[in-house]
């Protein structure tokens, strides 16, 4: 079992190979780029799955082109054998119309003048003559027979072949149909990235700008934060000279005082 999938596989494949249509050759090829920018595998297996069919109804059609063209052969040569057949009827016809006149004509005149083995003789000339043409318009009944098989048998191949050609057709501008929407879709998503893209870079820039501020604002409060500790400590210095003073200033006082 396994053996007649691999020869079904290999058949398959060699048909795939040679399947030249331009309409497949063209969808192939824009399958592939959409497939080698984008890695759309599912996409290309539904479509190597879709156009393997495609390709097996191709070859099968071109099998029933081909056996058409026999059968259509073999009608036009049966239409000849019937026309020679009904030509040599006639032509019997005519035959046995001669001797059926020469044997009234004979037997119009005397007993004497005719003898028994003519007349013999021309009465079984006359009976394998009526058997030929007995056995020609038998021939040519089973002829006309065969002939309309052969064409309602043509018929009906052609009906399903161009049915399957149709179903193609429908098929190939479903795909294509298929094709146009992701290319406009992959447009859409290039033009999307795009703006992304651009709107990142914006806001990587304006990240930049307000790290650069903060850093700028840090360094600022660092400097300002190293001026108020100073100031602080020049105030804590100024109060402690205000004190010094005002316990000298006391001490004078009491010393005045006394």
């Amino acid at each position: 079992m396994m053996r007649r999938g691999r020869s079904q596989s290999r058949v398959n494949k060699n048909i795939m190979d040679n399947f030249n249509d331009e309409t497949y050759i063209r969808l192939k090829t824009n399958v592939q780029n959409l497939v080698g920018r984008n890695s759309h595998d599912k996409m290309k297996t539904i479509f190597d799955e879709a156009c393997g069919k495609w390709a097996l109804k191709h070859e099968e059609g071109i099998k029933l082109y081909r056996k058409n063209d026999d059968l259509t052969k073999e009608c036009d040569d049966l239409h000849n054998d019937k026309k020679a057949m009904t030509i040599k009827i006639e032509e019997l016809e005519k035959r046995v119309k001669t001797l059926i006149e020469e044997s009234e004509t004979q037997r119009n005149k005397t007993d004497d003048e005719l003898s028994g083995e003519d007349s013999q003789c021309l009465k079984q000339e006359c009976e394998e003559l009526a058997n030929e043409r007995e056995a020609m318009t038998s021939k040519i009944k089973e002829l006309e027979k065969r002939i309309r098989d052969l064409v309602e048998e043509s018929d009906e191949q052609t009906h399903n072949t161009i049915k399957e050609l149709e179903d193609k057709n429908v098929k190939i501008k479903s795909m294509e149909t298929q094709l146009k929407e992701i290319k406009v879709r992959e447009t859409e998503n290039y033009e999307d990235f795009t703006k992304i893209e651009q709107e990142r870079n914006k806001f990587e820039n304006y990240i930049a700008a307000l790290k650069k501020s903060i850093d700028n604002h840090k360094q600022e409060h660092i400097e300002n934060y190293e001026y108020i500790e100073a100031q602080e400590q020049e105030i804590k210095g100024l109060k402690f000279t205000i004190s010094t003073l005002e316990k000298t200033i006391q001490r004078f006082e009491t010393l005045n005082h006394k």
